[in-house]
């Protein structure tokens, strides 16, 4: 059966740099904490997780509403990320 899907690639902007910055250890803690935290956008929206590729994630969707949908909850979960570490900081 053929059909038209949607798919999303997300990558973290700035990962090397945290490396760099914070060491493999911890950056990779914080890595994969926000790729799982980003990931659970994807069944939120009715994707499907295809991977994730260290400091990002491929997902598919039945259309394109829904992978915008899922990257706008993304978004907004790297703003809530980024906001609690400015707070405990």
């Amino acid at each position: 059966r053929i059909a038209e899907r949607t798919v999303l690639f997300a990558d973290l902007r700035g990962s090397t740099s945290l490396y760099e910055t914070l060491g493999n250890a911890e950056a990779t803690s914080v890595v994969t904490h926000t790729v799982t935290t980003l990931s659970r956008a994807v069944p939120a929206c009715g994707g499907t997780l295809v991977k994730t590729l260290g400091d990002g994630l491929m997902a598919v969707f039945p259309g394109p509403a829904e992978g915008i949908q899922s990257a706008q909850q993304m978004h907004e979960a790297l703003d809530q990320i980024v906001s609690r570490s400015l707070v405990h900081g």
